[in-house]
């Protein structure tokens, strides 16, 4: 096995105050993770909009909200999902999610994620891009995800 195909089978690590972090790749669990995530935020947005609507309206928009998840619009490899991505909220949660994968000790939390992120940001990135992670811009490949 060439040296790069070794570095990247072991998996991606960052350090963080002199601790290093192993970093799972990102995988299925974790894609349906984030969409998951995205869903809720964006029901928790509409339901915000309840006491600001007229009820009609406000079911109107709740339906239509539904119907959008449900036709894929929030999933990978939609405009939805690569945007959420790209947030700094969306990055934050793929790094938590990828340490978490790794997480030995039971030590992550989605503030320490957030905190290592801030400052291993461009370290990660890096590793994320050398190791050919997957890319919420794109639809999974035939065969994978969305059936």
């Amino acid at each position: 096995m060439g040296e790069a195909a070794k570095a990247v089978a072991a998996g991606q690590e960052c350090v963080f105050r002199g601790k290093t972090y192993r970093m799972a790749d990102f995988n299925m669990e974790m894609i349906g993770l984030t969409e998951a995530r995205l869903q809720r935020r964006t029901v928790e947005a509409v339901e915000r909009m309840r006491s600001v609507l007229p009820p009609p309206e406000f079911e109107e928009w709740r339906q239509s909200t539904i119907a959008l998840i449900g036709a894929g619009h929030l999933s990978y490899g939609s405009k939805a999902m690569a945007d959420f991505s790209f947030t700094p909220e969306g990055m934050q949660y793929g790094c938590y999610l990828q340490l978490k994968a790794c997480d030995e000790d039971g030590s992550i939390t989605e503030e320490l994620a957030a905190e290592i992120w801030e400052e291993c940001k461009n370290q990660i990135t890096m590793n994320m891009a050398a190791s050919g992670a997957a890319d919420p811009t794109k639809a999974p490949p035939e065969g994978e995800g969305k059936p």
